[in-house]
């Protein structure tokens, strides 16, 4: 027997102009023990951050409820002809907890702040809400406007180093600590 549990959803029509058109979000709770990492007001301020022409293939930006099937996958945000989902996370924050998480992604969570726990199972990612909104502001909504633009890509492999691509250009990416140069040995004393 399948049951749906309460449906409150939340409309919030045309909250941004651009060329005439608007931008539409669509808000479901995020589901039991997990949280929307951005609200509707966090995402319109970054998309005002950037240039109109960025906009003009984008129509919603939804954040829908969690389901049993998408807790089997790892991913945050997903983009779908002129509209992009941004995934609810865990309560807790964690990534990682019954997924193999891939090395680029382990990467991208350490340039963001957030924390690499070695469990027995793999690693697992430790955001805080600070480190996850940076994250989802600057890669994770950034990445998936940027599929928007693609259409040249047929493949898998190079519609993703496309959205990548953009998103280096478009996000506000943490800056890289300069390496520690190792100390010179000391010369002969005079």
């Amino acid at each position: 027997m399948f049951r749906e549990g309460p449906k409150e959803v939340y409309d919030f029509e045309k909250l941004i102009e651009h060329e005439g058109e608007g931008i539409y979000f669509h808000v479901e709770p995020a589901g039991k023990d997990h949280v929307h990492v951005l609200t509707p007001d966090e995402i319109l301020d970054r998309l005002h951050a950037l240039p109109d022409n960025l906009l003009c293939n984008l129509s919603c930006v939804v954040l829908p409820r969690m389901t049993r099937k998408r807790k089997l996958f790892n991913v945050y945000g997903m983009q779908w002809d002129k509209t992009i989902y941004l995934y609810p996370m865990s309560t807790d924050l964690r990534a990682g907890d019954h997924h193999v998480l891939d090395d680029a992604l382990l990467k991208e969570a350490r340039q963001f702040g957030a924390t690499i726990e070695q469990h027995t199972n793999g690693p697992v990612i430790q955001w805080t809400m600070e480190t996850i909104k940076a994250y989802y502001l600057e890669n994770i909504l950034i990445h998936e406007l940027g599929h928007t633009f693609d259409t040249k890509n047929t493949s898998t492999k190079d519609r993703e180093a496309y959205a990548e691509w953009f998103a280096r250009k478009w996000g506000r990416w943490p800056k890289r600590k300069p390496r520690r140069s190792s100390p010179k040995p000391a010369g002969p004393s005079a």
